[in-house]
């Protein structure tokens, strides 16, 4: 890869990404008439604001409790033990992940509805009078939903994490205190790292998220405040101001799980040669696996059986996509065209991020950086950034024929996108990456290899994967996109997510249910397409 195409992408990058969150740094430090002021930070002395950073803190830091909660046990179970049915259930633990969290709240509120199966079948039959969904509404229901939505970080988290430290150090452990308590003792606190990212992850996301929180009636959030800020008092440099303690929150926090992170791969092996030994779990086998089937059932089997039964006998299904065509059409358009896009800078800034040094530990953070920073403001930014005739009281044509390009065209939408889904894109690549020899690349180079060449029969044939796992993850976040998609959707270009949720809002459930599978069906079908392709078999001479 040349040299110089790490340095370009992430200028990209910090164009389409990081320019909008500087800009309404910036911006948070003048009036309306673009002067000089600290006025805006003067909303911190509001009580009442403070209540709201309190109570945001409170619905992730309970989203994020609970996640551990039922992600440790089950990445253990699935990771370690010799639970029955672990290959399904494995499956299942990615399933939530494919779901956007709205929809979630969506399939649960099915589920939960007085006539469901639910309360007129399981808890008439378990002596439970049923429950309705409204009875979850506020803290409760957000709290749920969200755990459902994200508990499957922690638990592959916990899952890598049980298996990473060398098994040399646990069989002698085992040999003293026996398998349970080894585990307990010595594999989990040297796991805590990744169990400890995870519940990171699972904290920004639920801290950022505003569909979940609006569907639930809760307006007394932080987020909530910067949309009324923003769309409703028209007041932008007070809504930037009001993104200052997700910048800091997050430099924090992701600070501390690189520390925490760089000091444990530090500790454990680079690479084991035989694997993890099993867990038995004897009699204790039944339970563990019904408490697997219920975490999975809650989160996987439940929302999705309730879309299919909601929209059976599925005969609406082909009406539903001929009239959500434009949508389906610009949402599929769209996230293909941001996933390639996304992978294209995600590679280059990968690459510079793995040559260390400061230039490579920058991007690396900066790559980070949109994941913890509200979605819904970063597409304020974008807006306030690229729909302009001039900058301050200078105005030009040239500026104002740019914002036509970009925001008065769905450039704007492609650039959301891409800026939200670059984060997951990135890891994958990072890591994937740091697993190549760079001898081989330099080889090739000394014997005349020119970059693109490099890259096309070496990088990319040994590192398929981890670009496959990149793609497949940004378009992935790029179909699911609302919070952000909802301000900055332009005329002539609707998208899916709204229209579903605009449809739950008025309640056409019928609507909801066909276009919430026709969305997942979008999703699901690149994973088909892979599971599908032929399988090149290794095979080896006879000695």
């Amino acid at each position: 890869m040349a040299r110089a195409y790490p340095r370009v992408a992430f200028a990209l990058f910090a164009t389409v990404a990081l320019l909008p969150i500087a800009y309404l740094l910036g911006l948070s430090f003048t009036d309306r008439d673009a002067s000089f002021t600290l006025t805006n930070y003067g909303v911190y002395s509001s009580a009442m604001l403070w209540r709201l950073l309190w109570r945001s803190g409170l619905l992730a830091g309970g989203a994020a409790l609970l996640a551990v909660a039922i992600g440790v046990p089950l990445g253990i179970l699935v990771g370690r033990t010799n639970l029955w049915l672990k290959p399904l259930l494995a499956a299942l633990l990615a399933v939530p992940l494919l779901l956007p969290p709205y929809m979630m709240t969506i399939c649960w509120f099915y589920l939960l509805t007085p006539a469901s199966w639910i309360n007129q079948s399981l808890l008439a039959s378990l002596g439970i009078g049923a429950i309705n969904f409204h009875a979850l509404d506020g803290f409760p229901g957000a709290i749920f939903s969200l755990t459902l939505s994200y508990y499957p970080i922690v638990a592959l988290l916990t899952w890598l994490g049980v298996r990473a430290p060398d098994p040399a150090y646990e069989e002698a452990g085992r040999l003293e205190v026996g398998p349970w308590r080894a585990l307990v003792y010595l594999t989990l606190p040297a796991a805590a790292p990744y169990i400890l990212t995870g519940a990171v992850f699972v904290f920004f996301f639920a801290l950022v998220n505003y569909a979940v929180p609006y569907q639930f009636s809760i307006g007394g959030i932080f987020v909530s405040e910067i949309h009324s800020q923003y769309q409703a008092h028209h007041n932008n440099p007070q809504a930037a101001a009001l993104t200052l303690p997700f910048l800091l929150g997050a430099g924090a926090l992701l600070w501390a799980e690189r520390r925490t992170l760089g000091r444990y791969r530090m500790a454990v092996r680079r690479e084991t040669v035989s694997a993890p030994p099993q867990l038995p779990l004897g009699a204790a086998q039944a339970g563990a696996l019904a408490l697997a089937l219920l975490a999975t059932g809650l989160s996987a089997l439940g929302p999705l059986g309730v879309l299919v039964w909601m929209a059976w006998p599925l005969d609406q299904l082909g009406p539903a996509i001929q009239a959500c065509r434009p949508e389906l059409t610009n949402t599929l358009l769209l996230g293909t065209l941001a996933a390639v896009v996304t992978l294209a800078l995600a590679a280059g800034v990968a690459a510079g991020a793995r040559r260390g040094g400061r230039e490579g530990r920058l991007m690396d953070f900066a790559s980070i950086l949109p994941l913890a920073f509200p979605p819904m403001a970063l597409g304020i930014g974008l807006i306030l950034v690229w729909n302009r005739s001039g900058f301050f009281r200078w105005r030009s044509e040239a500026v104002g024929a740019l914002s036509d390009v970009v925001y008065a065209s769905f450039a704007i939408m492609v650039f959301t996108l891409v800026a939200r889904s670059f984060p997951f894109a990135m890891r994958p690549l990072f890591y994937g990456l740091g697993a190549l020899d760079p001898a081989l690349d330099e080889a090739a180079r000394l014997e005349g290899a020119g970059p693109a060449r490099r890259f096309f029969r070496i990088t990319l044939p040994l590192a398929w994967r981890a670009f496959a796992l990149a793609g497949f993850l940004a378009f992935l976040f790029a179909v699911g996109e609302y919070d952000a998609m909802h301000l900055v959707q332009q005329p002539g270009h609707p998208v899916l997510a709204p229209r579903i949720i605009g449809a739950f809002h008025n309640f056409r459930h019928d609507l909801v249910a066909n276009n919430a599978l026709v969305l997942l069906a979008a999703v699901v079908l690149p994973i088909l397409i892979y599971l599908l392709l032929p399988r090149r078999e290794n095979r080896r001479s006879p000695t």
